[in-house]
C-alpha cells in the first residue's frame, strides 16, 4: 500500500469524515458551489480514467502529470483527499504492473505525491480553522437578546435601532407609533367626550352618540392592527437572529468536531 493511502486511511481521517457526514447540510452552507473547489471533478475523473498504455515511459508521463496537477488541487471543501486516495491506487496499480522493472520514477511519483497530500491538509486545517474563527467573530459580534428584552423593545417599537435596522424601518414604526397614539387618543375623546364632535351632526343626539361611539372603536382597532403588526414584525426579526445565531453556533461546533478529529 502507497504512502498516501496508509496516511489518510488512519482513524482521525475516519472519524472527521463520520463528523462530516452527520453535518453535511451545515458544511455545505459556508461552502460557495461557484468557488473553485468545485473544479476538481474535472481532475478526478481523469485520474479514475487512468490507463496503463503500451510503453511505459507514456504511462509514468501520464501520471505524472495527474500527480502535477494534483498540487493545485483546491481544498475548500470536503472531498479533495479522494484525489490524492485515487492517485495513490494508480501508483501503487503500476508498481505491481512494473514490479520486474526497477523504476524508481514511481517510488519518487508516490513520494511526492504524499509531499503534496500532507501540504493539502495543511491548506484544509487552515481553511477550517479560518471558517471556525469566522464563526466566533460572527458570534462575539451578536447581541444576545432574552426575550424579556425583545419582547420590551417589540412593544416599544424601538427594534428597528437596537437590531441596526435600516433608517426607513425606524422611520415606519415611528409613523406607526405616531398613528397608533392618535387612534388612542382620539377613540378616548370620542368615548369620554362625545359632545365635542357632534356639534354639528346632522343627525339626532342619540344616534350622534352611536356614530361617535362607532369611530372611537374603528379607531381602536385600526390603532390595535397596525401596533400588532409592528409587534410581530420585530418578535419576528428577534426571532430570526436568535435562529441564525444557534445556527452559527451549531455550525461552528461541527467544525471545530471535524478539525479535531481530523488532526
Amino acid at each position: 500500500m502507497g504512502l498516501v493511502q496508509a496516511f489518510i486511511n488512519q482513524i482521525g481521517r475516519e472519524a472527521a469524515r463520520d463528523v462530516y457526514r452527520s453535518g453535511k447540510k451545515k458544511f455545505a452552507a459556508v461552502v460557495d458551489p461557484v468557488l473553485p473547489a468545485f473544479t476538481n471533478q474535472e481532475i478526478l475523473e481523469e485520474i479514475e480514467q487512468f490507463e496503463l498504455t503500451s510503453s511505459v515511459e507514456t504511462t509514468l508521463r501520464n501520471l505524472s502529470n495527474l500527480v502535477e496537477r494534483a498540487e493545485n488541487t483546491e481544498v475548500n471543501n470536503f472531498d479533495w483527499e479522494e484525489i490524492f486516495i485515487e492517485l495513490d491506487n494508480k501508483i501503487e496499480f503500476c508498481r505491481e504492473e512494473y514490479a520486474s522493472i526497477a523504476n524508481p520514477r514511481i517510488e519518487a511519483l508516490d513520494k511526492k505525491n504524499e509531499v503534496n497530500f500532507r501540504a493539502k491538509k495543511e491548506e484544509h486545517i487552515n481553511f477550517i480553522t479560518s471558517l471556525i474563527n469566522n464563526q466566533n467573530r460572527q458570534l462575539q459580534g451578536d447581541r444576545k437578546n432574552s426575550k424579556l428584552f425583545a419582547i420590551v423593545c417589540s412593544c416599544l417599537g424601538i427594534s428597528p435601532l437596537v437590531l441596526g435596522e435600516k433608517v426607513a424601518k425606524s422611520v415606519l414604526f415611528l409613523v406607526t407609533i405616531m398613528i397608533v397614539t392618535l387612534c388612542l387618543y382620539f377613540g378616548i375623546q370620542f368615548l369620554n367626550h362625545p359632545e365635542k364632535y357632534i356639534q354639528n351632526a346632522q343627525v339626532g343626539q342619540a344616534q350622534a352618540f352611536r356614530l361617535a361611539k362607532s369611530g372611537a372603536y374603528f379607531l381602536f382597532i385600526l390603532g390595535g392592527i397596525l401596533y400588532a403588526l409592528m409587534v410581530l414584525s420585530s418578535l419576528k426579526q428577534f426571532k430570526k437572529i436568535r435562529e441564525n445565531q444557534l445556527k452559527n453556533n451549531s455550525l461552528r461546533i461541527h467544525l471545530e468536531s471535524y478539525l479535531k478529529a481530523y488532526k
